[in-house]
């Protein structure tokens, strides 16, 4: 009978490390999935793209804009080009970072862009949040632009 006894315990024991084993190599695998690195890279500051207009005759007037996702800005994700109605040209996401959605995008101008998931609202002229309805929403990330008329070419500047 002892020695039923003494193999039930040594079952148990080699169970109970057998389980804590498996735990510990699963926890591994989970932590090790949320790493940073395997977001998509993103661009490095100062890095910068140039975005051939000609390519794109929808933005050849002032007050016209374009969603367009770009290899070499914003890491890939959708970004807005507008070519304002001064002539100058301005890139911002077209994602809200709370908890990265798209934007709707408004019909004027100087509308509001509405988040699809919560409905903050952006300053759809500098991107802004106009209203975060109570949660922690970052304005738009903006990129610096250069534009060349001469070679219809808008470098955009990752910051």
């Amino acid at each position: 009978m002892k020695n039923n006894s003494n193999r039930r315990e040594f079952l148990k024991n080699t169970g109970k490390v057998a389980g804590f084993g498996m735990f510990a190599a699963a926890f591994g695998t989970v932590v090790n999935s949320c790493e940073q690195d395997e977001l998509p890279p993103r661009p490095k500051p100062g890095e910068s793209y140039d975005l051939d207009l000609s390519l794109h005759p929808e933005l050849s007037s002032p007050g016209t804009h374009k969603v367009l996702r770009l290899d070499k800005v914003n890491g890939g994700d959708p970004v807005i080009v507008k070519h304002n109605a001064d002539g100058t040209f301005f890139v911002m996401d077209a994602i809200c970072r709370h908890q990265t959605c798209n934007v709707e995008l408004p019909d004027t101008s100087d509308g509001l862009m509405v988040c699809l998931c919560h409905q903050a609202t952006f300053s759809f002229t500098d991107g802004k949040v106009v209203d975060n309805k109570g949660y922690s929403v970052p304005d738009m990330a903006v990129f610096r632009t250069e534009y060349d008329s001469s070679k219809k070419l808008l470098t955009i500047i990752n910051d």
